[in-house]
C-alpha cells in the first residue's frame, strides 16, 4: 500500500503552527536585528556579504540603516516625485471601486499605525499606490485563487500587506536593514489588526523557518543571510516570485542568486503521488525593474533568458515569465492579461478627486506630499 500524503500535510501544518506560536513575537528592534546580522556575518564568506549589499542606494548615498525604531517614519512614502497622478491616470487608468476599497482599507492602516508609532499620521500614497498594478496583473492571470507569493526587496512592503489583506500565503526577504525593519514593524501591525500572523525568521539563527505550505494571510519574513543559506532540500514551492523596482539595482552575483532560486523556487513537483501541487501557473512577475545605474534592464532581460526564462508579457505595466515548455500557459497568460485589462478598461473608475478627498479627509490636511516630495518641489523649483 502506498502511504498517504495525509500525514506530511499534518506534520507540515503542525510545524507551520508551531512556527507561528514561537516567532510571531513583538516588532524587531534595531539591536534585535543588528546583533542577528553581525552574529551571522561573522561566518559568512566576504564574497557573499559583498553580494548582498544595496550597491544602487551606496552608489547615491541613500540611507539604508538606522539607528533607531523612530527613524522608521521616514520609510513610509519615501523615492517618488510628482508620479501619483500620471501612476493614477496612465499606470493604472483609475482604480475600481474594490481596488479604492483596498487602498482606503491599508491606507487609513498605515495612518493609524504611524500615529501609534510615531505620534503622527503620515500618508502612504505614491509607494503604495503603484503596488495595486501588480495586484492587478496577478489577479488577472490567477482569478479568485490564492497562490503562494515570494517577493524579493519589498521595499516599504506595501504589497505584502495587501496580499496578506487579500488572503495570499506569502514570503519575503531584503537585504536593507531600515527596509526589513519597517516590513516588519507593519506587518506586525496590519497583522494583529486581521488576526494573522507574521513569522519573523530573524529570531530563528540556527534553521531557515520555511515550510513547504504557507497558511493564507500569513507571512514569513526572512533576512538576507538565512536566504543565501537556503538549500534546495529546504526551498519552499511558490506560485508567483516578484521582485518590483530592484533588479536592475542588484551586485551581479546577487541578481544571478536571486534568478536561481526563484527557478528552483518556481520548480513543479509532487507531494505524493496522490496530490499533485500544480494547481496554478507558475511565474516571476514584475512591475519596473528599478534604477539602471548597475544593469540596464535588456541585460537583466537577457540573464532572465540565459537561465530558461521564457518571456510572455513585457511592457510598460507588467513582465511576467515562466518555466518549461508548456504551450497552453504560453497562450493563456497572455490572453488573461488582455481579458483582464479590457473589462478593466470597461469597469466603473473612482475618480482621482474622490481618492484626493478621502486623502485629505483622513490627515485633515490637503497638504498630501511627502516631506521627501517636498524637497524635491523646491530643488526643482517648482514650488
Amino acid at each position: 500500500m502506498k502511504p498517504c500524503a495525509l500525514p506530511r500535510i499534518c506534520e507540515y501544518l503542525i510545524d507551520s503552527y508551531l512556527d507561528r506560536y514561537l516567532l510571531s513575537m513583538a516588532p524587531l528592534t534595531v539591536g534585535e536585528y543588528d546583533s542577528a546580522e553581525q552574529e551571522a556575518i561573522s561566518e559568512l564568506p566576504n564574497v557573499i556579504q559583498e553580494a548582498f549589499q544595496p550597491v544602487a542606494f551606496q552608489k547615491v548615498g541613500y540611507p539604508t540603516r538606522i539607528s533607531r525604531e523612530s527613524e522608521l517614519v521616514k520609510y513610509i512614502e519615501v523615492l517618488h516625485y510628482n508620479r501619483f497622478e500620471n501612476d493614477y491616470s496612465t499606470l493604472l487608468d483609475g482604480l475600481t471601486e474594490k481596488e479604492f476599497s483596498l487602498l482606503r482599507h491599508l491606507t487609513s492602516l498605515v495612518s493609524v499605525f504611524s500615529e501609534s508609532q510615531f505620534g503622527r499620521k503620515v500618508l502612504a500614497r505614491s509607494s503604495l499606490l503603484r503596488m495595486i498594478n501588480i495586484l492587478r496583473h496577478i489577479q488577472y492571470v490567477w482569478g479568485d485563487a490564492r497562490p503562494t507569493v515570494f517577493e524579493i526587496g519589498p521595499g516599504n512592503g506595501y504589497l505584502g500587506a495587501m496580499l496578506m489583506l487579500e488572503g495570499y500565503p506569502y514570503a519575503a526577504t531584503d537585504i536593507s536593514q531600515a527596509f526589513y525593519l519597517y516590513q516588519n514593524h507593519l506587518w506586525n501591525f496590519i497583522s494583529d489588526s486581521i488576526n494573522n500572523n507574521l513569522i519573523e525568521a530573524v529570531y530563528n539563527q540556527k534553521e531557515p523557518v520555511f515550510n513547504h505550505l504557507l497558511l493564507p494571510g500569513n507571512v514569513i519574513h526572512i533576512p538576507w543571510w538565512q536566504y543565501v543559506k537556503l538549500k534546495d532540500e529546504k526551498l519552499p514551492y511558490f506560485d508567483i516570485v516578484t521582485c518590483n523596482h530592484a533588479l536592475c539595482e542588484m551586485q551581479y552575483r546577487s541578481l544571478r542568486f536571486n534568478l536561481i532560486i526563484a527557478k528552483r523556487m518556481l520548480r513543479e513537483e509532487y507531494l505524493s503521488e496522490s496530490l499533485l501541487f500544480k494547481a496554478f501557473p507558475k511565474a516571476f512577475v514584475f512591475e519596473g525593474s528599478g534604477s539602471q545605474l548597475i544593469h540596464n534592464f535588456k541585460s537583466v532581460i537577457k540573464l532572465f533568458q540565459d537561465l530558461g526564462y521564457l518571456v510572455l508579457c513585457n511592457d510598460e505595466f507588467i513582465t511576467i515569465l515562466v518555466l518549461g515548455d508548456n504551450e497552453d500557459l504560453y497562450n493563456s497568460i497572455p490572453q488573461k492579461i488582455v481579458e483582464g485589462r479590457q473589462n478593466h478598461q470597461e469597469s466603473k473608475k473612482v475618480k482621482i478627486d474622490e481618492v484626493n478627498n478621502f486623502y485629505t479627509e483622513l490627515i485633515g490636511s490637503e497638504e498630501h506630499l511627502s516631506p521627501d516630495e517636498l524637497f524635491f518641489k523646491f530643488v526643482l523649483g517648482t514650488e
